[in-house]
């Protein structure tokens, strides 16, 4: 009895996924041991700030951040801190 052979799966394709936070900052800080500041902005890449000089982070897979993914972070990042989520969802 032959069987009928199972047609491969097709290619993942569609919107990136998120990077989880926790990934995103990683790899933003390993661009070099002189970043002073991470930058994520809706629109855009991640970008770090490196001898005055902007750098945009780019991570295999990843789209430019929307709002949803820096509101996100933002509360990741933020966690408990109260006054701090107030703040954010008062803009």
């Amino acid at each position: 009895m032959e069987t009928a052979a199972k047609p491969a799966p097709a290619p993942v394709t569609g919107e990136p996924r998120p990077v989880p936070t926790p990934a995103l900052l990683l790899a933003m800080l390993k661009v070099s041991a002189k970043v002073s500041d991470l930058i994520m902005s809706p629109g855009s890449y991640p970008v770090v700030e490196l001898s005055g000089k902007l750098v945009p982070v780019k991570i295999s897979g990843m789209a430019p951040l929307t709002p949803d993914d820096t509101r996100r972070i933002a509360y990741e990042l933020i966690a408990d801190n109260k006054q701090a989520i107030d703040a954010l969802q008062n803009q």
